[in-house]
């Protein structure tokens, strides 16, 4: 029994500050009708597995387990050098990954609790971009048009169902988990009503440069730094997540081998970072359904075949 689970409350908060910042620096130029159709479907999946899923358990499982959480965490990492539009740098992602391994190490616990810190300076940071954005919104701008698909939004948002483990036994439940969708759709069209369809889909991290020209109460503007500010406590929030699941699955495959999951992980995932290797985010987004997703679902299924 994993002494260290977590409460529903309290993992949720952390899921909120740490996919909710990166999947809006993702989301970008991407067509609302697409995010809403993806955000949707990844909000019922997770909800499908969290009522219905049974994670299946040994040894092989579990180091399929930590290497696809290590592929995901070192594809995404490199994606943390957008987060400062001013010096974009190799430094920025290893730098975040070193301070996340510095708080997974600490423990389940209180690695959520600075993400639980964080979820409020978050939350507070876009509700204000979106007040000051959403006046700025030209209805024209809002018709369904083609856009970017950026798939790797699609394990970022099935990531809830990942850290099921995380989770106390007893809780077969994540509270708040439709607020993420909420916000990354409230965030795509804002950007898109604030841009137009046609600069967001060429415009790298569209969010960002829509809060250029944004100002709060009629007289701060260029508030972008806070924003940077926020998607990188949200991508190191996101580390610090999957290094603690990293420690996890390590923990299963070998007892005591909690920290050597947590260290290796952080250093492979610098590695790819270093070299600019990663997995295509389409392959990413398929793997993850079908092991995340797929795989609870139809274990639960066998299980009742056979008490049956």
């Amino acid at each position: 029994m994993n002494r260290e689970a977590l409460s529903d409350k309290r993992l949720a908060a952390w899921l909120f500050a740490a996919i909710t910042p990166p999947a809006i620096q993702l989301i970008g130029g991407a067509s609302w009708v697409w995010t809403l159709a993806v955000t949707a479907g990844c909000l019922f999946a997770c909800l499908l597995c969290l009522g219905w899923g049974k994670q299946p358990r040994g040894r092989i499982v579990s180091i399929l387990y930590w290497l696809t959480t290590l592929c995901l965490m070192g594809t995404l990492a490199g994606e943390t050098m957008n987060s400062w539009q001013t010096g974009a740098h190799v430094a920025v992602p290893l730098v975040l990954l070193a301070l996340a391994a510095w708080s997974a190490l600490k423990g389940p616990s209180a690695a959520a609790r600075v993400g639980c810190v964080l979820f409020w300076f978050v939350l507070g940071i876009y509700l204000l971009v979106f007040g000051a954005g959403i006046r700025e919104v030209r209805p024209m701008w809002l018709r369904p048009a083609k856009g970017t698909e950026p798939w790797l939004i699609i394990p970022l948002l099935l990531t809830p169902v990942g850290v099921i483990p995380l989770l106390k036994e007893k809780e077969r439940r994540i509270t708040g988990l439709p607020l993420i969708g909420i916000f990354v759709l409230l965030a795509s069209v804002i950007t898109l009503g604030v841009l137009s369809p046609m600069v967001a889909a060429n415009t790298d991290n569209a969010f960002y440069e829509m809060t250029r020209s944004l100002s709060i109460l009629e007289t701060a503007r260029r508030f972008e730094a806070v924003i940077s500010a926020a998607m990188t406590a949200g991508w190191f929030t996101l580390m610090s997540l999957y290094l603690t699941l990293c420690g996890h699955w390590a923990e299963e495959i070998k007892p005591g081998g909690r920290k050597t999951g947590i260290v290796l992980g952080t250093v492979v995932s610098g590695v790819l970072t270093l070299c600019d290797l990663h997995i295509d985010g389409r392959i990413l987004a398929v793997w993850t359904t079908v092991f995340w997703v797929a795989t609870p679902l139809i274990t639960q299924g066998i299980d009742k075949q056979k008490k049956s």
